[in-house]
């Protein structure tokens, strides 16, 4: 026989039970989501001209942080909006449950709710994407159009019309070649220091950091390595700008413990909501 106990109260929201809190990469807290870092770098290029900088010059490359930022944004205020929703569900029962079958259910909605929350998210990401390259929209980079300026010959007038060109980028990986944004969305090309406009010379490439060709997709193939406290690239870009200014702020920390290494991609760190860890407390 199994002893039976029925409740006088049935149901119960979550929050009375389970506490779910997030631990976040250090990216979210970081200087480089801030105004103070995005802002400093447009006044930056502004003194250096920055209509004159060519298209993947790390110096006019602002749009790359405000995705940065609104992607961190969007992950940690998707993820409370969900464990708010979490803590208001009920759980409900009109016997009493043991220990080891409470903590089942705790543990199985808790799962679910990591994973629908990413996939959800994800999805929506993934639609924009597509939507974006399906309709050939120009992205916020300008990383798959080039635009031209140029007169209608019948246009007595001379006036001038703004040309979409699809851009061709510069594919690194096991050689070089050129391909079209507009029908291969693999393209890309390395973000770095560049002498020139419309022809350019990279006089330095920054490590992990490469366009795509839309914002997202730019954000999906980089990485961080430039920005820990173990690398010289901020410095080595003040260096060849003549500069001070990069290399000012505040670095991520390289022996901070981290499941993301420094040369993941911003990719995979935002296929985990940017989460480092989970910390569960069942009462």
């Amino acid at each position: 026989m199994s002893l039976q106990c029925p409740c006088q109260q049935i149901s119960s929201t979550y929050q009375n039970f389970i506490t779910l809190t997030p631990s976040y990469h250090q990216l979210c807290s970081s200087v480089y989501v801030t105004s103070q870092w995005i802002d400093g770098m447009k006044v930056t290029a502004n003194a250096i001209v920055a209509d004159f900088l060519y298209y993947a010059d790390f110096r006019a490359y602002f749009q790359f942080f405000n995705m940065l930022q609104s992607v961190c944004t969007l992950a940690t205020s998707t993820l409370s909006n969900a464990l708010n929703d979490f803590g208001n569900l009920r759980l409900i029962t009109a016997s009493f449950l043991t220990r080891q079958a409470f903590e089942n259910q705790m543990n199985s909605s808790a799962a679910f709710l990591k994973e629908s929350t990413i996939n959800d998210l994800l999805s929506l990401m993934h639609l924009l994407s597509n939507t974006t390259q399906v309709n050939q929209y120009l992205s916020g980079n300008i990383g798959n159009f080039n635009i031209k300026w140029s007169i209608n010959s019948t246009d007595s007038n001379n006036t001038l019309y703004p040309k979409l060109i699809p851009r061709i980028s510069i594919f690194i990986n096991n050689g070089t070649r050129s391909c079209f944004c507009m029908n291969d969305t693999s393209c890309r090309i390395p973000i770095g220091i560049f002498s020139g406009y419309t022809i350019s010379t990279l006089v330095y490439a920054i490590p992990g950091l490469y366009m795509g060709c839309s914002s997202d997709l730019s954000l999906y193939v980089s990485t961080l390595e430039c920005f820990y406290d173990n690398s010289n690239c901020l410095a080595e870009i003040d260096n060849v700008s003549g500069t001070n200014f990069y290399s000012t702020f505040t670095r991520l920390n390289s022996n901070l413990s981290s499941r993301f290494l420094p040369n993941s991609t911003i990719g995979a760190l935002l296929e985990n909501l940017f989460i480092e860890s989970w910390t569960m407390n069942i009462s």
